[in-house]
């Protein structure tokens, strides 16, 4: 699957294209082909949970602002986590 072009598609593929140029930096130096698609997705999937999360929000009125804030920030993080695995970065 071709990743269209836009700002975020081509974010990943220069974080991509960096990584790989600095192959000493990382554990390891392979790879995956598909990686600039996979980060796409990833960003796009866990920024669809923290907009649905801050649209229930504003449908059930009470302490469901702070459990969508809660769900966002959660979101947000899982997304750099996830990112980091799929770049090889460890997190300490």
């Amino acid at each position: 699957m071709a990743i269209p072009n836009g700002m975020l598609a081509v974010a990943a593929k220069q974080m991509v294209e960096a990584i790989a140029d600095s192959g000493d930096l990382f554990e390891s130096a392979d790879i995956e082909s598909d990686l600039a698609e996979t980060i796409k997705n990833n960003v796009v999937g866990h920024a669809a949970a923290a907009a649905i999360a801050s649209m229930a929000a504003g449908f059930i009125p009470g302490a469901a602002g702070f459990v969508a804030l809660g769900i966002s920030v959660g979101a947000v993080w899982a997304m750099y986590i996830k990112i980091c695995k799929l770049c090889k970065i460890k997190i300490n």
